[in-house]
């Protein structure tokens, strides 16, 4: 296997502050952090080759993280989910829920069932957070998880969730590195190198922001791909790559919103297909 690294860099300009600031929540019981995200993914296969999966997939995640304690700085918070609905389309047709704390829906082929009183947000979801909203520790998550899956690598996001360690000024620059399986290549783990910087931000009605940027990309070149029932692909070249934007408010040190995009194209030649993958993942505070 042969694998070509690329990594994109982001236009340069020098610091316009002398001072950093490091982002760092202070968390306090019944604190009440509204969001809304947004995922989203695509896979196309063309031509379909038997073994492989093409459709699309959205979810909308309207919830609420209510503190319930906070304990050396790390807060755990109740997860209360207001909305859920997710879609997945593919050859076989759609599967979906539409649900909310007292009732949901399923949606099968391309119908959708009566409403009934089984809803996933009844069930008990929470989460610790430190005080860089890293995330802990988690519970419940098990009644959701799925409608989450088909998206950007979950450690590409996690590194968008978390502020960074040390003290941020426009213009910093640095790299982190990735082991990252990709599922629509048979779960082949890709080294990655990502590049981030930091800028200021826009001022908003609560103060002081600062933009994280991450960027980076991956060629891709003559490896085999297992699938389903002993079959195999071989990747004669393509490219994988990833770009993300995480806007802090500095004073609160939580995410205003978080963007996230991946990409894969790939080029086979045995048999001959190629694969056009994007998963889009928005996160975003309601003020």
């Amino acid at each position: 296997m042969r694998l070509t690294l690329t990594v994109v860099a982001l236009a340069a300009s020098a610091a316009t502050a002398a001072d950093g600031v490091r982002i760092r929540a202070a968390f306090a019981p019944g604190q009440d952090l509204h969001y809304r995200w947004h995922l989203e993914a695509t896979n196309e296969w063309t031509p379909t080759v038997p073994g492989t999966d093409s459709g699309t997939m959205r979810t909308d995640f309207d919830f609420h993280l209510v503190a319930e304690r906070v304990d050396r700085g790390v807060g755990t918070f109740r997860v209360e989910g207001q909305s859920l609905e997710s879609v997945a389309e593919g050859a076989k047709g759609a599967l979906g829920i539409s649900a909310t704390p007292d009732q949901a829906k399923l949606l099968l082929g391309q119908k959708w069932l009566k409403p009934g009183p089984r809803t996933p947000l009844k069930e008990r979801i929470t989460v610790d957070l430190g005080p860089r909203f890293n995330v802990s520790g988690s519970s419940g998550f098990r009644h959701i998880a799925l409608y989450f899956l088909p998206s950007v690598d979950y450690r590409i996001w996690l590194a968008l969730m978390t502020a960074p360690e040390g003290p941020l000024v426009p213009g910093k620059e640095w790299t982190k590195k990735f082991e990252v399986p990709i599922k629509e290549l048979g779960n082949r783990p890709l080294a990655v190198d990502v590049y981030l910087r930091s800028d200021e931000g826009e001022a908003t009605a609560a103060g002081r922001t600062m933009v994280v940027r991450l960027a980076g990309k991956l060629g891709l070149s003559d490896f085999d791909v297992d699938l389903k029932k002993g079959r195999t692909l071989h990747v004669a070249s393509g490219t994988y790559s990833v770009s993300g934007r995480t806007v802090w408010d500095v004073a609160r040190g939580v995410p205003l919103s978080i963007e996230a995009e991946q990409w894969i194209d790939a080029a086979v030649d045995d048999p001959a297909t190629t694969l056009a993958h994007h998963a889009r993942s928005e996160l975003t505070l309601v003020e």
